[in-house]
């Protein structure tokens, strides 16, 4: 039945493949007939490297097919240059693979089914054999190779499809990734809007199965949390009466899964309909600015896009990159994560991959390689003892008994890559993910110096009166970690001394519980100037800190003493590292969040999740009058209706005289 379903997938892939080579013709016979040119450059290349590396005159070359997209939607061409690095990386090494050198052939999909499953038909009829598969990029073409190709035995790493289909094992049984599926974003999402204390939600998505599936998943934990779901839209093409049901149904906290020329629909129709002040939780893998580019399918500008977006409260879900940069922990290449940035970014720089560029997915496609790499080892190491002589050039595409083995090293597979932890759980990167937030750039009467923006605040407040000025400009007051911070302060002071009478300047540190604590965060004091122990210095009136930027000094001083204040927050409208959810020990396990930044929400208040309703109160109020006149009254009026009685009285007896 597979094989049945399997050859009716690929003669419509080839049918649609027939339709889209009209445009791509020129194309896909330059990218075909340059396959042997670009492993005779990479074989050189590999050649050269490997007696370099190794001394050795000869190893046996395993080849392995590789995919990348140079357009159709997406270009991840970039991520072939992290992927021979890696193999570079690898040959080099004498403990992995020592009697073989691996080799990459790799074509252009377009990010197309029809055409990737042309290229892989390509690479299966060609020699050499291929021993593994590595990639595509984008999902549809991905379901095309890997759909396919389980058939002929052959593994397929993926490095960036994500679409949540991709995790059924019935269809694509020998499928890995080194990229989570998008459904692994909404545990993360739903442990940030339980942490906000969020109860109503909305999403919309794409007509996509990768963004359907992902937000039906959403809906069914959205349920088990008691979350309501005020509104789940999805559309093609036009979102404006999508996005006018959410505003009708007063949605704050909205959650979005499309591509980035979807969203700029999206969010220009918002605009359009003036929904402001709503939280978006978006997919955190869209280009740099992607709301800037000029886009003919919207009737917004530019600028209406970037003043939208930039003052909108905007989070962002997104796979790791790279391992913390300022870690020194060596990964299963022996090089750090800043190492590889920077060894992959000079590889950029070469005459040959001038027509490349940096991706953000170079990570995963690396790791991917060695992946690879760790699987065809632990293999040839297995082979040696199993009583029967067998080698990995052996493997042919009906060898069922080594692809068991390469699944077995897949499944056991756990090493410390330059995007993290590697390892697999049913094919899936297990993975943790960053949440992120576009935030603002600096305003008129800000300095910038690097991330930051700084302003001088003149006149004199206490720190309560200060701190709560600064939250009103969506800062904090003045927070120095390091010496980095001091020097970057010190800086912008010899700019801006002139403008000041004062050199005493109130900063964000107060004593509380015993240690002093950063403005607006729990970050305790780790690091301060010389020039005298603050925390030794403080007493009980003096539990707050200035700096004198004239000798660079701090001193403490009594809170409720005015002084001149500097405010402090991030510069440039881009998406900073805020949190990191890590998932749970199990499959089922809940994971929890990481406070990595500051979240920055105007006036420091949490957005909500409706509208606040205003409700008018009407209270009677009777108004007494005092006892000192109320008595007096009262003996007034007594008197008078005793008189009114005898007046009665005497008219009724007399009332006959005249």
């Amino acid at each position: 039945m597979h094989w049945i379903l399997s050859i009716a997938v690929i003669i419509l892939n080839l049918r649609k493949f027939d339709c889209f080579a009209q445009n791509i013709t020129s194309r896909a016979h330059i990218y075909s007939t340059a396959e042997s040119a670009t492993l005779w450059q990479i074989t050189t290349q590999v050649d050269t490297d490997s007696e370099a590396g190794n001394g050795s005159v000869f190893k046996i070359p395993l080849y392995i097919g590789a995919y990348f997209s140079f357009g159709g939607g997406w270009d991840c061409s970039g991520i072939i240059v992290a992927a021979q690095m890696a193999l570079d990386h690898i040959n080099a090494r004498e403990d992995i693979l020592p009697e073989y050198e691996l080799r990459m052939i790799y074509n252009d999909t377009q990010c197309s089914s029809g055409l990737g499953t042309r290229v892989l038909f390509d690479q299966l009829f060609r020699e050499p054999r291929k021993i593994a598969l590595l990639g595509d990029g984008c999902s549809t073409s991905t379901q095309a190779i890997a759909g396919t190709s389980y058939h002929w035995n052959l593994v397929t790493m993926s490095y960036s499809a994500s679409s949540p289909s991709l995790s059924n094992r019935v269809q694509y049984p020998y499928f890995y990734r080194t990229i989570m599926p998008d459904t692994m974003f909404n545990p993360a999402r739903i442990q940030l809007i339980k942490y906000f204390g969020w109860t109503r939600v909305a999403t919309i998505h794409e007509n996509y199965e990768i963004f359907s599936l992902a937000i039906d998943n959403l809906l069914t934990l959205l349920r088990k949390e008691n979350i309501t779901v005020v509104s789940s839209e999805s559309f093609a093409e036009n979102p404006h009466n999508q996005v006018e049901n959410l505003k009708n149904q007063d949605a704050r906290i909205i959650i979005v899964n499309m591509y980035q020329t979807k969203a700029r629909r999206v969010f220009c129709e918002a605009y359009k309909q003036g929904m402001t002040g709503h939280v978006w939780i978006l997919l955190g893998w869209y280009a740099t600015d992607w709301y800037k580019a000029v886009d003919n399918n919207i009737d917004c500008t530019v600028e209406e896009m970037i003043q939208f977006v930039e003052n909108s409260y905007y989070l962002g879900t997104e796979t790791q990159h790279l391992e913390d940069l300022t870690s020194e922990k060596k990964t299963i290449a022996n090089i750090t994560s800043q190492e590889f940035n920077i060894l992959t970014r000079e590889r950029l720089l070469r005459p040959e991959n001038r027509q490349f560029s940096w991706n953000n997915r170079n990570p995963q496609g690396y790791d991917a390689t060695w992946a690879l790499a760790m699987m065809l080892n632990g293999t040839s190491e297995k082979l040696k003892f199993n009583g029967r002589y067998r080698r990995l050039e052996n493997f042919t595409y009906d060898d069922n008994e080594m692809r068991e083995m390469f699944l077995m090293e897949l499944s056991n597979l756990k090493f410390d890559g330059v995007s993290g932890s590697v390892s697999f759980l049913n094919g899936d990167r297990v993975d943790s993910v960053r949440i992120e937030q576009l935030q603002k750039p600096c305003d008129v009467e800000w300095v910038t110096s690097g991330d930051f923006c700084y302003k001088f605040v003149a006149s004199p407040n206490t720190y309560e009166q200060a701190s709560l000025n600064c939250q009103s400009q969506d800062s904090t007051l003045l927070h120095v970690y390091s010496e980095e911070d001091h020097w970057r302060i010190s800086t912008v002071w010899e700019i801006v001394e002139g403008k000041y009478d004062t050199v005493s300047w109130l900063i964000g540190l107060r004593m509380n519980n015993g240690q002093f604590l950063w403005d607006g965060s729990e970050h305790a004091l780790s690091w301060q100037p010389a020039g005298g122990n603050i925390t030794a210095l403080a007493t009980v009136t003096e539990q707050c800190v200035y700096a004198n930027l004239k000798d660079g000094v701090w001193r403490t001083t009594d809170c409720g003493k005015q002084y001149s204040f500097i405010c402090q927050k991030r510069s440039g409208a881009v998406e900073r590292f805020i949190a990191l959810y890590v998932p749970g020990d199990s499959q089922d396990g809940e994971g929890h969040l990481e406070w990595r930044d500051e979240i920055s929400w105007p006036g420091g208040v949490i957005p909500l999740d409706h509208t606040p309703e205003v409700v008018i109160t009407y209270v009677r109020i009777h108004l007494g009058i005092g006892a000192s006149l109320y008595i007096p009254m009262c003996i007034v009026a007594g008197i008078a209706m005793i008189n009114a009685c005898v007046f009665l009285a005497f008219n009724i007896k007399y009332r006959k005289q005249r």
